[in-house]
């Protein structure tokens, strides 16, 4: 099932007696690069969390945020309150002894400081027991939108196969009859000597093999049944592989462009340019 990679979710947990709201966002990028904003009491598991959300993201910018919830009164604790007291008690008698620590500045300070009373293998296991939950959500939420992009896609690539029918019938048998087309011409000229004509024959044929676009035609094709196929696969890391498909469907639609003289062959190659962007700016949110 194809992923978008630009998803959010959110959930709040309670870890040693404090609530804290987990995020997770991401956009779409060439490579993995994960961003994270935590708490300073967390800041020792960043690797562990890294390896956590790689579990779930192969692609895309990813960002997960973790704010500590505001503490109310009924949260503090008597001995930090004390501590904290003690502290600026301190400070203020080397720094300007004039100064009083009022109650206010004291709860203040608690309420934004409360430290989490949990070992360090106790607290990674609460925050990755935390965080599987987020990035589930989340994976879910890539899963629906790359949904809605894969249908989208599908139309484009409806509209592709369309376009390549046409122009298939259009150059069927395009050598043959530009062969007899000018074999007459060249008979109409009676001044032609024999040397010349076969000159000009030899170009004839030389011209004809480069409008030819049957290759082209069947790469075309080929490429837009293997995108197909990609779309139904399993496998949640497609994005490259679509980007090299579109790279050669592009390439192939030039080709067609530039061989063709009739304007409804070139009408047609440049519908598909136009349905390749559109599946482009469609793959860039696959991951």
């Amino acid at each position: 099932m194809a992923r978008s990679m630009t998803a959010f979710a959110r959930l709040t947990k309670n870890i040693a007696g404090r609530n804290y709201v987990f995020e997770i966002s991401s956009y779409n990028r060439k490579g993995l690069e994960i961003s994270l904003s935590l708490p300073k009491d967390f800041m020792a598991l960043e690797v562990p969390i890294r390896k956590e959300i790689g579990k779930f993201a192969f692609r895309g910018q990813v960002l997960l945020r973790c704010i500590p919830e505001k503490e109310t009164m009924a949260g503090l604790n008597l001995d930090h309150c004390s501590d904290v007291q003690k502290k600026l008690s301190f400070l203020a008698n080397k720094l300007d002894p004039s100064y009083k620590v009022s109650f206010e500045t004291v709860v203040s300070l608690a309420l934004e400081e409360k430290p989490v009373s949990l070992t360090s293998d106790a607290l990674e296991s609460e925050i990755v027991s935390s965080i599987e939950p987020l990035l589930e959500a989340w994976t879910a939420m890539k899963e629906r939108e790359g949904a809605l992009l894969v249908k989208q896609i599908e139309a484009s690539l409806l509209l592709l196969k369309g376009a390549l029918q046409k122009i298939s019938s259009l150059t069927t048998g395009i050598t043959e009859k530009l062969q007899a087309k000018l074999l007459e011409k060249i008979a109409a000229l009676k001044v032609v000597g024999e040397e010349d004509r076969e000159r000009i024959l030899r170009e004839v044929v030389i011209y004809a093999e480069k409008a030819d676009v049957s290759e082209e035609i069947t790469r075309f094709g080929a490429h837009i049944e293997e995108f197909s196929l990609l779309l139904g696969r399993k496998e949640a890391s497609k994005g490259r592989m679509m980007d090299f498909l579109l790279q050669e469907m592009m390439r192939e639609a030039n080709t067609l462009s530039s061989k063709s003289s009739d304007i409804e062959v070139i009408r047609q190659a440049l519908l598909l340019k136009q349905e390749i962007e559109k599946i482009r700016e469609q793959g860039q949110n696959i991951e």
